[in-house]
């Protein structure tokens, strides 16, 4: 952050919180924007409990501080070999949080979302969810595919392209500029070409002047 202020900080938090939730408490430090009351009063409308640190103890927050050195370190390594310090970072994060804990025995993103979020490393489902190509399974997925968009067709009564090439035709409006619009535009065009694609037939056409 180029702006520590606590207007800033606000601004940074919200988004966390509005997609995890409002916690019970924030251990913190001593810094100008924790300690205004423009931040006090935010985080008392919304019921959270600051519990601030005692100055220059970083021990009482132990467990930022160690992710903290971790992160320098890692910072380092990318400074000493001129790489992406972004980068490096990320992929940083995206192994802490995929790797199970010393302590819990379980990955940081398991236990926050209740599930293991996919990293680069091959697991156990995804071998279990590769579809086999030529399988029973993938026989019949492709066949509920195929009778899900038959129930489709007929629920909108589908048919049939019954286009020939010569015929022809006006395009449908699909830019409207208001309820008074008509569907159809006014230039007829003729069909000079039919082309099937996907089970789908495609008309091509060309303006009729």
């Amino acid at each position: 952050m180029r702006k520590i202020t606590s207007e800033e900080t606000i601004k940074r938090i919200e988004p966390i919180f509005v997609r995890l939730g409002y916690p019970r408490t924030i251990t913190l430090d001593n810094g100008r924007q924790f300690i205004s009351t423009e931040f006090d009063n935010y985080c008392q409308s919304r019921n959270i409990k600051l519990n601030h640190t005692a100055p220059y103890w970083p021990q009482a927050n132990g467990e930022v501080e160690r992710q903290n050195s971790s992160l320098l370190k890692r910072l380092k390594i990318s400074h000493s070999m001129n790489r992406e310090w972004k980068t490096d970072l990320l992929q940083y994060l995206m192994m802490y949080n995929t790797t199970a804990h010393s302590v819990t025995g379980k990955a940081p993103s398991a236990l926050l979302q209740n599930r293991l979020i996919r990293s680069k490393i091959p697991s156990i489902s995804d071998i279990e969810n590769t579809p086999h190509v030529g399988s029973e399974s993938h026989d019949r997925d492709t066949t509920l595919k195929y009778w899900g968009k038959e129930r489709k067709d007929q629920k909108r009564h589908a048919k049939p392209s019954e286009l020939q090439v010569g015929d022809r035709v006006l395009l449908q409006n699909l830019l409207t500029a208001g309820k008074l619009t008509p569907k159809f535009g006014r230039t007829e065009y003729v069909v000079v070409e039919r082309r099937e694609v996907e089970q789908n037939l495609r008309s091509h056409f060309r303006r009729d002047i």
